[in-house]
């Protein structure tokens, strides 16, 4: 299943033209079976797992820059802006900040530095 694939392979590097040669799919027909089976694109999927394991890592103490690179980033920029937009879009900000034991500010602040 190309899920658990992500899953378990979530900090390589995860190109979809790579995972659809390596299930057998065309590219844009690997875009269309996952959106239909699984109500969301193949790359959303990959940024939300990205994302929810980057959330245990900090907070379980790790870095910022540590995080980024355990989840497949190889900047912590592009993580840290990634990681914003998926909890903002999500609705879940609020949540987050609780969780991590900070306030939005302060959890904006770690990201950023």
């Amino acid at each position: 299943d190309i899920r658990r694939y992500i899953r378990y392979n979530y900090m390589e590097s995860l190109e979809v033209s790579e995972l659809a040669a390596r299930f057998g799919f065309d590219r844009s027909h690997l875009y269309r079976l996952f959106k239909n089976d699984y109500g969301m694109g193949i790359k959303e999927y990959i940024t939300g797992v990205r994302m929810e394991r980057a959330k245990e890592f900090l907070l379980g103490g790790h870095s910022v820059c540590d995080t980024a690179f355990m989840v497949g980033y190889r900047d912590e920029f592009n993580f840290s802006k990634a990681f914003k937009k998926y909890f903002v879009e999500h609705g879940k900000p609020s949540e987050l900040y609780a969780e991590c034991g900070y306030d939005e500010q302060s959890l904006l602040n770690l990201l950023n530095s």
